[in-house]
């Protein structure tokens, strides 16, 4: 008794792509730039003490709490308020 099967391939070996050592053409993806700022960062750096934190729907004070910060003693209260 004779099987046969009626399944295709999924591709066959002539259409199959084989890699070119070659090196990429360098107008394919142009070199990154500076992005522009909107502002001279030495000129008016961040200020250190953060904003009040505001609660939204998913980050709330009692999932902030349960992060860990490290063992005790790592961070004083200053940073961990912040």
């Amino acid at each position: 008794m004779e099987v046969q099967s009626n399944a295709a391939k999924y591709k066959s070996v002539l259409k199959k792509v084989r890699p070119v050592n070659e090196a990429m053409p360098q107008d394919l993806n142009p070199p990154l730039e500076k992005p522009e700022l909107s502002r001279d960062p030495y000129e008016t750096p961040l200020s250190p003490n953060a904003p009040l934190f505001i609660e939204k729907l998913k980050v709330t004070e009692e999932r902030i709490s349960m992060i860990n910060s490290g063992p005790s003693g790592w961070l004083s209260e200053e940073e961990k308020n912040y």
